[in-house]
């Protein structure tokens, strides 16, 4: 009888055991709890620029020859394992990315991250190594920018924007085109950021991505530079919008003064000519195929109309808004005709951001030269995204001034041994953007009262 106790006693426990242990698997599936330190700035925590109180006395705290590492770093679609289709549960690269950062960054002090779908998830990747902050976005999904920096830094906003959130760069994300003729007959475009809302009654411009900004503070909490990490308008047919989002980011940079050294970087999408000449003409052939498309509904419709159908009213408004359609279509078009020989179209974005920055705003920031002419490669594509700019005050440190881009993505084809070298294991479990880094150097280049 005890024998058979005890054979039903082990029975029980290895059946609650079983259990247990599927519990245990069922459970690590779910979404990962939001349990870490993430930082998304409250009003009482800005920096005001204009206090010259003791964030600005920095005068012989640092040594000459003392530099520092920051890095730019897009991680495709973070939060839904690499697609922006799938779901939060679905991302498995949290233990990857960590031993990458460890393995390879662990010696940057700041790294700006693009293209965060859940920036908890990332902090919690990298929890006891940096700490991280962002701004909030009412989008479900929407693709963050992220600054972790080492625990001895910390990053503020400004007392006049206190949510990190540069908004004036997501809403040039869409743009409205408007054309004026004064007296003599001379005709003008411009764009200006759009009021255009979608059929949920949301604003267009709700699907741009801001820049975010603030100020970087040493372990004294003293100002080291102010900071814009930026995710640009992706795709060759994007350039008019990348120009009106330098354009804004110019705008802040210029309020913030010439005092304050600046590093401006992150994903800016940056396309040649060629690829953007090519682009406008395939928008100029869609716009003339939907405007075809839009006259046939519209006699379809106009003979419903004769047939005197009980929904005239409805008939009559679908036929005005797709004259408007065609109407704003025939616009673009010429718009982008006048625009095939322009600058904005055959030039490089890079030279354009430049004259922006220094020719149009006289802001004196250097685009600091990587040392590879590829930062993003996936199986099909490769380009060159990724990009620091610095102020004068903050030289680049090294005997080649450059940005070094991670080997995965070096023009060299000199690559380290390992699985983080592997083409195709680089991609599906990290990104397909290779981190950029710069060290720069700064002793004296913090403001002075």
């Amino acid at each position: 009888m005890k024998r058979l106790l005890r054979t039903a006693c082990l029975l029980l426990l290895t059946v609650s055991l079983i259990g247990l242990g599927a519990c245990s698997k069922r459970a690590s599936r779910k979404p990962l709890k939001t349990t870490s330190s993430l930082s998304t700035a409250s009003i009482d925590s800005g920096v005001e620029l204009d206090s010259r109180d003791p964030l600005f006395t920095a005068e012989g705290k640092m040594h000459s020859g003392e530099t520092f590492k920051i890095t730019t770093f897009n991680v495709r679609n973070f939060g839904t394992g690499g697609n922006f289709g799938w779901l939060f549960r679905d991302e498995f690269r949290q233990n990857t990315l960590r031993e990458f950062v460890l393995t390879h960054l662990s010696d940057s002090d700041v790294i700006v991250f693009e293209e965060i779908l859940a920036p908890d998830m990332l902090q919690e990747s990298l929890n006891g190594l940096m700490k991280c902050h962002t701004y909030q976005d009412p989008e479900p999904k929407h693709l963050h920018v992220v600054l972790c920096h080492q625990p001895q830094y910390d990053f503020k906003p400004l007392a006049s924007d206190p949510d990190f959130k540069l908004d004036s760069v997501k809403e040039s994300y869409a743009l409205d085109l408007k054309k004026t003729t004064d007296a003599a007959g001379v005709s003008e475009f411009s764009l200006e950021p759009s009021k255009t809302k979608d059929q949920s009654g949301k604003l267009l411009s709700a699907r741009g991505r801001p820049a975010l900004h603030g100020m970087l503070l040493d372990a004294d909490g003293l100002i080291l530079s102010y900071v814009i990490g930026v995710h640009l308008k992706s795709s060759p047919d994007g350039f008019y919008r990348r120009v009106a989002q330098a354009k804004e980011i110019a705008k802040d940079l210029k309020a913030v003064g010439s005092d304050i050294p600046v590093i401006l970087l992150g994903d800016f999408n940056i396309y040649e000519g060629v690829a953007k000449l090519a682009a406008l003409d395939r928008e100029i052939q869609k716009l003339k195929s939907g405007i075809e498309a839009n006259e046939k509904k519209i006699m379809d419709l106009q003979d419903d109309l004769k047939k005197n159908v009980l929904n005239n009213l409805t008939i009559e408004k679908e036929i005005s808004d797709l004259s408007g359609k065609n109407q704003e279509s025939a616009l673009w078009i010429e718009k982008l005709d006048l625009d095939r020989t322009s600058d904005v179209v055959n030039r490089s974005d890079i030279d354009l951001m430049e004259d922006i920055f220094n020719r149009d705003y006289q802001l004196g920031l250097t685009r600091i030269k990587n040392d590879s002419s590829v930062t993003f490669k996936s199986p099909r594509y490769q380009n060159l995204f990724d990009h620091i700019w610095v102020s004068e005050s903050l030289p680049v440190a090294g005997a080649d001034q450059k940005a070094h881009v991670f080997e995965r993505c070096a023009d060299s084809g000199k690559k380290g041994i390992g699985r983080f070298f592997d083409e195709l294991y680089y991609y599906q479990f990290i990104s397909d953007h290779c981190p950029v880094t710069a060290e720069l150097s700064i002793y004296g280049s913090r403001v002075n009262p």
